[in-house]
């Protein structure tokens, strides 16, 4: 199944829409001729089919809605119950996420990465963070989070904090 934007969305006009423009415009990013979202991927250093095997990423290509986009899945319980997306271009919003009504559970509610983890966390910024690191990485979705993702966070008993090196993150 390769549509961005999953079933499980309730079904609200713009999560219709969404899914509607997703099928028919994500891509693999493996295969014999890889995807342009391959290619970017690859480029920055990942290997495409690892992040598809391990983080189930899907691409978006050319739509009229979120065109060339990563989709990044949020999961609790082995469900898919959120998702955000990342530009792999220059447009004015690196990462769109569900809306209110486009999933079971606002994607600041979530540790993306939480089934990779066990005992321990190393706790980053975004996905690209995480899957830099690998499994046994989460992340709070940006530098702000909540008190849900906290109440997770404080579950681990052997955790670290790896935000980006900015000012903002310090």
């Amino acid at each position: 199944i390769h549509h961005a934007i999953p079933a499980w969305c309730p079904p609200t006009d713009d999560a219709a829409r969404a899914r509607l423009v997703a099928a028919r415009h994500s891509r693999r990013f493996s295969g014999r001729q890889p995807s342009r979202l391959a290619r970017v991927l690859a480029s920055r250093g990942f290997d495409p089919d690892e992040l598809v095997r391990l983080w189930g990423l899907q691409g978006i290509g050319l739509a009229p809605e979120l065109s060339w986009r990563i989709f990044i899945p949020g999961q609790r319980d082995g469900r898919v119950v959120s998702w955000t997306t990342r530009s792999i271009g220059d447009a004015k919003m690196k990462y769109i996420s569900a809306g209110k009504g486009q999933a079971a559970v606002p994607h600041k509610h979530l540790l993306y990465g939480r089934q990779h983890c066990k005992h321990a966390a190393i706790i980053c910024e975004g996905p690209t963070d995480t899957w830099n690191v690998g499994p046994g990485a989460v992340c709070t979705f940006g530098l702000q989070y909540t008190r849900e993702q906290m109440m997770q966070i404080s579950k681990f008993p052997v955790r670290a904090i790896c935000f980006d090196n900015e000012p903002k993150a310090q």
